[in-house]
C-alpha cells in the first residue's frame, strides 16, 4: 500500500503551524513600567498644536494606558503568539530631548539599553528580570492628547516600529521588495486603477484595520500585515473568498506578499533577540 506523498511546500506549512502552536505558549513578559520625562516643555506636541501646559494630562493618559488591565490583557494574548519573550517600558516624554534620538527609532544591543534605560529613569530592581541574551525590550515613548495622539495599544507599538527607521537599521530580508510592490500600487497606474485596487485590499486583508476600511493608505498596508504575522495566533491571514475573485494578477500579487510577509517576519524575530528597540508612538 502505498502512502500519501507530502509536497515540500505542504511539509513546510506543517513544520511552520506546529513550530507556532509551541511559541504561543510563551508568556508576554510583562511591563517594566512607566516612567514620565523631566520637563513637559520637551515634548513634540507643541509642534501640532497644544501648548506645553496641556501636556501634563496627556501624559498622565499615556501612564494609566500603559498601566493598565486592559493593555496588560490585549499584551498578554498578542505578544504571546511572538517567540521572544517581550518586555515593554513605557516613556512619557520625548526621546530627542531625553537621549539624543534622532528620528523615530533606535534599535542596540539589551547590554547597552540597560544603561539608557536608567539614563531615563528606570531603577535597577525594575529591570533585574531582564534576560540580556534572550529578551526584546520595547521601550516606546507617548503621550496620548485625546485629538491628536495616537492610542498606545500593543498592536500599535508594532506597527510604529514598522512605520520607523527600524527595519532599515536591521536589514530586514524582504522588507525593501515588500514595500516596492505596494509603493507601486500607491503611486503607479490610473487614479480609477488605484481606487479599485484600495477596494481590493480592505476585502482581502483580515485585520481591524482593514476589516473596519482604516487603512491610511495603501502602502500602510505591508506593515500590517507583518503586525498580524508576528503577534496574531493565526499568522497573517486573507479572506480566502474575496482573494478567489480577484484577476490572476492580483491573486499572484497577493501569493507573493504573504511569501515576503513571512520572510520578513522570520527575519525580524532573528534580529530582535537580546535587543532594545526604542520607538515613538506620537507622530514627530
Amino acid at each position: 500500500m502505498r502512502g500519501t506523498r507530502i509536497t515540500e511546500g505542504q511539509l513546510r506549512r506543517i513544520i511552520h503551524e506546529e513550530a507556532r502552536k509551541i511559541l504561543r505558549e510563551m508568556p508576554y513578559a510583562g511591563s517594566i513600567g512607566s516612567v514620565a520625562g523631566r520637563d513637559p516643555g520637551d515634548s513634540p506636541w507643541w509642534q501640532t498644536g497644544p501648548s506645553p501646559e496641556d501636556i501634563p494630562s496627556g501624559r498622565a493618559a499615556a501612564q494609566a494606558l500603559a498601566g493598565s488591565q486592559g493593555f496588560k490583557k490585549l499584551a498578554t494574548r498578542l505578544y504571546g503568539n511572538f517567540p521572544v519573550p517581550v518586555w515593554t517600558a513605557h516613556f512619557a516624554g520625548s526621546f530627542g530631548q531625553s537621549i539624543g534620538l534622532m528620528g523615530r527609532s533606535r534599535v542596540v544591543d539589551l547590554d547597552a539599553g540597560m544603561e539608557i534605560m536608567k539614563k531615563i529613569g528606570y531603577n535597577e530592581t525594575s529591570l533585574a528580570a531582564v534576560n540580556t541574551r534572550k529578551d526584546l525590550v520595547v521601550l516606546y515613548s507617548s503621550e496620548m492628547k485625546s485629538k491628536l495622539g495616537t492610542m498606545a495599544t500593543p498592536w500599535m507599538i508594532f506597527h510604529a516600529i514598522f512605520d520607523s527607521e527600524a527595519p532599515g537599521s536591521m536589514d530586514l530580508a524582504g522588507y525593501e521588495e515588500l514595500l516596492y510592490m505596494w509603493e507601486e500600487k500607491q503611486y503607479d497606474g490610473t487614479p480609477a486603477a488605484r481606487h479599485e485596487f484600495w477596494d481590493t485590499m480592505h476585502s482581502v486583508l483580515t485585520m481591524r484595520s482593514a476589516r473596519e476600511g482604516a487603512l491610511a493608505a495603501i502602502n500602510d498596508a505591508p506593515n500590517e500585515m507583518i503586525v498580524q504575522q508576528l503577534i496574531t495566533a493565526g499568522g497573517l491571514q486573507y479572506n480566502e473568498k474575496n482573494l478567489s475573485t480577484l484577476s490572476e494578477d492580483d491573486q499572484e500579487f497577493f501569493s507573493r506578499s504573504r511569501e515576503l510577509v513571512r520572510t520578513v517576519a522570520d527575519s525580524f524575530t532573528r534580529s530582535v533577540v537580546g535587543k532594545l528597540i526604542m520607538v515613538s508612538i506620537d507622530p514627530l
